[in-house]
Parts: C-alpha cells; sequence; structure tokens
C-alpha cells in the first residue's frame, strides 16, 4: 500500500492511478487529501 498526501485535491486525477480511499485532511491551516493505493 502507498499512501500520498495532496495538497490540491485537482492533483489526485493526473497520477493516473485510483485511489482505494480518500480522506480530506486539514493540518496547519492547510487544505489536502490523503489517498490510499494498492501497489501489487
Amino acid at each position: 500500500s502507498a499512501f500520498i498526501y495532496y495538497g490540491d485535491a485537482s492533483l489526485v486525477k493526473k497520477l493516473g492511478l485510483k485511489p482505494e480511499w480518500k480522506h480530506p485532511l486539514r493540518g496547519g491551516g492547510l487544505d489536502g487529501v490523503l489517498c490510499k493505493y494498492e501497489l501489487y
């Protein structure tokens, strides 16, 4: 598994992989998205 934090939610689609799940995060005044990808 790989977990990737994106500071801009629009970047999730640019990776070209579908995340298993996405969770919006706000930390230190920054809005972002944490995504989990299954890697085989």
